[in-house]
């Protein structure tokens, strides 16, 4: 037997480990590649610590059991050994919804208005995950074959590797668009924006971000099949994915001079996030779920409305003196980040495909 494995080590693990250990150390050695990983480690181990900490110094409040109960969608909170400091801190809001949509499927009406995606990633790797740990988590909370601590465990993983792969693409790009120095600003920037913790928590918008900034991307190089691919993954991630028609028709429309004589086949490609919605809201319907806007409406208190309509009534309320201090913080900070923005855009600009952006001559 001994003689059987020394010969297979030899001829198959061995050389298969080195070439894995090479390609490993080589993409490793790509900037790109390097500094993505280097932010997201940092940043990964910053957040737990700074968690652990302040869990440690101001516990959750858990004598009032209904206010748990409702706060955690009757699931109980992890708080216990290291599944309590690495995952506990990351079971919150959103983090739930997905959670219960990964294990019991849509099953409460609230959870209908997050599209599929990314639940159904959880689900998988949550199910390889319970797979690999022998099922001991099965005896936790969850569905028969997926525990709840897996399901956790799995959506972070799904953020943060879309995470590493959002940052090396914006890498990409904006070494494309500006220059390498410019590209490694970009980077820490993004992920130091104060709401960029979300980027590694178990959210959708690592992934989102990836598909969209990869529809656009690939919009740019004149690819608008795989644009409108990666836009119409984008949409069955998050409902916004919808506005990525905008920039690709765009695109399409500017590559060819705005000459409705150039227009081919790709002309349908820009629309393709369109179908992702179409089929998220066809698949509610037989369902028999209610209208997605009464969803939002009766169980998240949100309506539809034209964009900056919140702004105005922000203004109304502080005006008319029955605001929040919370309120009046936050339209300030909105005042704050526009007053920050526009500077920051010096010398010749020049629209590029991006809605959101501008490349500076």
């Amino acid at each position: 037997m001994s003689k059987y494995f020394k010969l297979t080590y030899e001829s198959f693990l061995q050389p298969a480990a080195t070439k894995f250990t090479n390609l490993v150390l080589s993409t490793a050695a790509v900037p790109a590649v390097r500094y993505s990983l280097i932010i997201v480690i940092v940043l990964r181990v910053f957040l737990s610590a700074w968690a652990m900490i302040t869990l440690a110094a101001s516990p959750l409040p858990l004598a009032n059991q209904e206010s748990v109960k409702r706060f955690f969608l009757d699931e109980p909170p992890i708080l216990d050994g290291l599944s309590g400091a690495l995952l506990g801190p990351w079971q919150r809001h959103d983090s739930l919804h997905y959670l219960n949509i990964g294990l019991n499927g849509y099953a409460e009406v609230e959870d209908s208005v997050f599209p599929p995606l990314y639940p159904s990633l959880i689900r998988g790797l949550g199910w390889l995950i319970t797979v690999i740990s022998g099922g001991e988590w099965l005896a936790e909370t969850g569905s028969d074959s997926l525990s709840y601590k897996a399901g956790l465990a799995a959506g972070i993983m799904i953020s943060n590797i879309a995470l590493i792969g959002l940052l090396i693409l914006l890498y990409h790009v904006t070494k494309a668009e500006i220059n390498q120095e410019a590209a490694k600003r970009t980077l820490v920037y993004f992920v130091l924006f104060p709401t960029g913790f979300f980027l590694l928590a178990a959210y959708s918008e690592s992934l989102f971000l990836l598909f969209a900034l990869g529809a656009i991307w690939c919009a740019r190089q004149g690819r608008f099949w795989l644009a409108g691919s990666l836009g119409l993954l984008a949409t069955l991630t998050r409902n916004t994915g919808i506005v990525l028609v905008l920039p690709l028709a765009y695109e399409y429309a500017r590559q060819r001079n705005f000459d409705w004589q150039r227009v081919d086949w790709q002309v349908i490609s820009p629309v393709l996030p369109v179908g992702g919605m179409a089929l998220f809201l066809a698949w509610r319907e037989w369902q028999g779920l209610p209208a997605i806007s009464a969803v939002y409406e009766t169980y998240w208190f949100q309506t539809t409305a034209f964009p900056g309509r919140d702004v105005i009534t922000a203004l109304e309320l502080i005006f008319t003196g029955i605001s929040p201090f919370r309120l009046v913080f936050d339209f300030f900070i909105i005042l704050f980040l526009g007053a920050g923005t526009v500077p920051s855009f010096d010398g010749c600009l020049q629209p590029t495909g991006y809605t959101a952006s501008w490349r500076s001559c």
